[in-house]
């Protein structure tokens, strides 16, 4: 099914890295966000409570949290981005067209609603910036993807959220030693 013009935000812009780019990411690495999404995801769906991260794959997981048609949605989404080189893309802050379809005004996951209780949003714009994007403007599925990777192999990372969360850890772990080695 054809989409319309797709809003996408930083934090989403980084999770379809993480699909497009999966044949790079290995599978235990993929376990491990599998059941840290899980884990998060326990507190608030009681759907979740009895679930072994083990038992099931990322795409039952999401389809429990989700439903089938969102699922149906974000691989449409992901299909147009990979194969509709001219489709228009605009970045936003905020809801985008996954959040929309996801639920519309509301996250499953916060309340009242992503745009003010996101634990992404003060990600986003960092994410928009190592990936030199900006809200507001209109790009095409191709300079999406150039965009993902291009960033890939030019740092490595998968995504912008696996450096910040790295850089995060490492200042910790320096602040935490005191600066000793």
């Amino acid at each position: 099914m054809p989409l319309d013009k797709i809003f996408l935000r930083g934090h989403h812009i980084s999770s379809l890295a993480w699909d497009y780019l999966s044949e790079h990411i290995p599978e235990e690495t993929r376990r491990q966000v599998l059941m840290g999404n899980i884990s998060n995801a326990k507190k608030h769906l009681p759907q979740l409570k009895n679930v072994n991260p083990y038992s099931v794959s990322e795409d039952e997981m999401i389809r429990m949290v989700y439903g089938d048609e969102f699922c149906d949605y974000y691989k449409n989404l992901l299909d147009t981005l990979v194969n509709d080189p001219t489709h228009p893309i605009e970045v936003v802050k905020g809801l985008d067209s996954l959040c929309l379809a996801a639920g519309g005004t509301e996250c499953v996951f916060f309340e009242p609603s992503c745009v003010f209780e996101d634990q992404f949003k003060d990600v986003d714009k960092e994410i928009l910036k190592e990936y030199g994007l900006d809200v507001g403007e209109k790009y095409t599925s191709s300079d999406i993807i150039e965009t993902i990777i291009d960033y890939y192999l030019r740092t490595g990372y998968i995504n912008p959220g696996d450096k910040l969360i790295q850089e995060k850890n490492k200042k910790l772990w320096e602040k935490t030693l005191g600066g000793r080695n």
